[in-house]
């Protein structure tokens, strides 16, 4: 995959997610879903049967056990280090990136190394992402941190 970690790009924020659970997870099952770590942490949380409602994410457990059971996920990142401040917003198979001052678009269904931009051919896709990564930027800002990230 493209680029590296501490990058927004599939070779940044890609990584694989095993599970071992037999009584639960049939043997061999394979699931596309789109999850982000704090998934696992609501996940956890349902399992060991505490409340997670304060918690942000979706429990993965109706998707762990039943390979039909999926859940449309719209994921947001933000890279603001010294080497590289990049923004990234992730719509089913669209994923765009604005890498500083460059905008990028592209379909991980058929382009899962993110070698072709789509970014002029697909304008109402962009503009859409651009708008939904914006509500979240304005979300996140409208709350102070309790500590400082580097």
């Amino acid at each position: 995959l493209f680029h590296r970690k501490t990058t927004l790009f599939e070779g940044g924020i890609r990584v694989p997610c095993i599970m071992h659970w037999p009584e639960k997870i049939g043997k061999g099952v394979v699931s596309d879903q789109i999850a982000i770590t704090m998934d696992l942490s609501k996940t956890f949380l349902a399992l060991a049967g505490i409340d997670q409602q304060s918690y942000d994410g979706i429990n993965l457990l109706p998707v762990m056990t039943d390979k039909n059971n999926t859940v449309e996920r719209t994921l947001f990142w933000r890279s603001n280090s010294k080497a590289r401040r990049q923004k990234a917003v992730r719509m089913g198979k669209w994923k765009y990136i604005l890498d500083v001052n460059c905008e990028m678009l592209f379909n991980l269904e058929k382009d899962i190394a993110e070698n072709e931009n789509l970014f002029y051919q697909h304008p109402q896709i962009v503009s859409e992402m651009k708008s939904q990564l914006q509500a979240w930027e304005d979300e996140m800002n409208k709350h102070t941190p309790r500590f400082k990230v580097r």
